[in-house]
C-alpha cells in the first residue's frame, strides 16, 4: 500500500473519529475566509449562508463517503411529518415576534409607528426560505446528528449553537450587517434558536426541512418589528427568544435525555433515527 493511501486512510479515520471537530474547524476557516475577503454588507451574509452546508458535505464525504451525503439530502427533504410541526414552524416564530412587539410597546415604543408592513411578510418569508434550507442542511441536518450520543439533546443543541454563532460574528465587522447592533444579544438569540430548532428537528422525526421552515419563520416575520429602533429590537429579541427557549425546555422532558435514548420520544423511538456510519 502506498504512502498516499495510508495518508488518506489516516485522514479519513481521524475525521470519522472526530466528525464534529472537523466540521467546527471548517466552519471557522470558511468564516475567516469570508471575513478576510472584505465583502460588502449585502454579499457577506449570502456567502456565510453556505458555510455550514459546505462543512457538512466535506466532512460527510471524507468520513463516510457518498452514502452519508445522501443521508444529508434525505434529512432536508423529509417533509412528511405530523401537521403539528408545520404549525410549530410558523407558530413559534410568530409568537416570538409578537412578544417582541408587545414588550417594545410596554417599554415605550409608540404602537402608531408599527404594523404598517404586514403585507411584506409572505414575500420576506419566501426570500429567506432558500438560505434557511441551505443553512439547516449543515446545522441541524448534519452537525446535530453527529454530536456525541451520550450528550443530552440540550447539550448537543447548545454545542451546535456555539458553532452557529461563529459565522454571525463576521457580520459585526465594520460596515457589516450587524455593525451598529449591540453584541450581547447575539449569543442569547442564536443559542436559543439552536435549542428551539433542535426541538423541531428531533420532535419531527429528524426533519431538517421543518427546522429550515422554522428558521425561515424567525427571519421572515421581521416586518412585524418595523417601527422599533433596530438596536432596541435586537435587545428585546434576545430577551424574548430566550424566554421562549426556556419554556420549550421546561415543557419537553426528552430535551434533557441523551441523543440515543430509545425512551426519549413517545413510541420508544430513538431521537437519532440514523446513526452515523
Amino acid at each position: 500500500m502506498g504512502m498516499s493511501a495510508v495518508g488518506a486512510g489516516g485522514l479519513r479515520g481521524a475525521i470519522r473519529a472526530h466528525r464534529l471537530v472537523a466540521f467546527a474547524a471548517i466552519v471557522v476557516l470558511l468564516t475567516l475566509a469570508v471575513a478576510v475577503a472584505g465583502l460588502d454588507r449585502n454579499t457577506a451574509p449570502f456567502a456565510l449562508v453556505f458555510v455550514p452546508a459546505i462543512a457538512a458535505i466535506v466532512v460527510a464525504g471524507l468520513a463516510d463517503g457518498p452514502a452519508a451525503i445522501g443521508r444529508l439530502f434525505r434529512r432536508i427533504a423529509r417533509w412528511r411529518v405530523s401537521p403539528r410541526w408545520y404549525l410549530a414552524a410558523v407558530g413559534v416564530p410568530l409568537v416570538m415576534w409578537l412578544g417582541i412587539d408587545a414588550l417594545a410597546i410596554a417599554t415605550g415604543t409608540p404602537s402608531s409607528g408599527m404594523f404598517h408592513n404586514l403585507g411584506e411578510v409572505p414575500l420576506v418569508a419566501l426570500v429567506v426560505l432558500l438560505p434557511a434550507l441551505i443553512e439547516e442542511f449543515g446545522w441541524r441536518g448534519y452537525a446535530l446528528p453527529i454530536s456525541s450520543r451520550s450528550w443530552p439533546v440540550l447539550v448537543a443543541a447548545l454545542v451546535v449553537g456555539l458553532l452557529f454563532i461563529v459565522p454571525h460574528l463576521a457580520l459585526y465587522l465594520p460596515g457589516g450587517l450587524y455593525d451598529n447592533l449591540p453584541l450581547w444579544p447575539l449569543p442569547l438569540i442564536l443559542l436559543s434558536y439552536a435549542v428551539i430548532l433542535a426541538w423541531a428537528y428531533f420532535g419531527s422525526g429528524g426533519s431538517a426541512f421543518i427546522a429550515a421552515l422554522m428558521h425561515a419563520g424567525f427571519n421572515g416575520f421581521t416586518p412585524l418589528s418595523r417601527g422599533i429602533d433596530p438596536a432596541r429590537e435586537w435587545e428585546l429579541h434576545g430577551i424574548v427568544v430566550t424566554v421562549v427557549a426556556i419554556a420549550i425546555v421546561l415543557l419537553t422532558p426528552w430535551l434533557r435525555r441523551p441523543l440515543f435514548d430509545r425512551a426519549a420520544r413517545p413510541g420508544g423511538q430513538p431521537l437519532l433515527l440514523e446513526a452515523p456510519a
